[in-house]
């Protein structure tokens, strides 16, 4: 049965996401919870055969990657660190590049950015010390050829903010400071995008009412 994160879910990528322009590009999470997903090289034929130019995936995936990178060689790459690697980056430089030649490294032209990562701020702190994310960040930074221009960063929920109704009050909790703080001082020096995992039809079909 198909999993949650098992379709394609076509969403808008602001062309920010990589890097600044003034157009929009459509792009597609894609979750392997399903038991039925295509052969890697059908997905990466189905995206040639779109408008799609951004691949989300949630961890490394050897066999989907070198696929894009032979038949859809326009999409550009967004893949996730799983929470449960985020302490192995964060241990050592070593253990990062090692990580980094096993993973990343041999897809670096279709790769455009790396999720640290996913929602580990929101997490249970037993289940992932959440001091151990701009080190895992840093450490897989160093671990890319320089320079590169593959974005490290990693994707927050909607939770990080304290207030976000309406939109223009919206704030960071502070009880986050210590960590949000010097995560976003790296995505400003490395020029890399703060990530957010919105989702809005749940925000509008829990409160439809328009917000100022």
């Amino acid at each position: 049965m198909v999993g949650k994160r098992g379709l394609l879910v076509i969403l808008v990528f602001f062309e920010g996401f990589f890097y600044a322009r003034s157009q929009a590009v459509v792009g597609v999470n894609y979750g392997a919870m399903a038991d039925n997903l295509p052969e890697p090289s059908a997905t990466a034929r189905l995206l040639a055969s779109t408008t799609i130019s951004r691949l989300r995936l949630y961890t490394p995936d050897a066999a989907l990657m070198s696929a894009v990178a032979a038949g859809a060689p326009n999409v550009s790459l967004l893949v996730g660190v799983p929470n449960s690697d985020v302490p192995v980056l964060a241990s050592s430089p070593s253990a990062a590049l090692s990580y980094a030649s096993a993973n990343l490294l041999p897809f670096l032209p279709s790769l455009s950015a790396v999720s640290v990562g996913n929602e580990a701020l929101s997490q249970d702190p037993s289940s992932l010390d959440p001091s151990l994310l701009l080190p895992a960040m840093e450490n897989l930074l160093a671990a890319l050829p320089s320079p590169s221009s593959v974005k490290i960063s990693t994707v927050h929920s909607m939770a990080i903010l304290a207030q976000s109704d309406p939109p223009s009050s919206g704030a960071f909790h502070p009880e986050l400071a210590g960590t949000l703080d010097p995560i976003l001082a790296f995505l400003s020096r490395t020029g890399a995008p703060l990530m957010i995992n919105p989702y809005p039809w749940f925000a509008y079909s829990a409160d439809p009412t328009p917000k100022p």
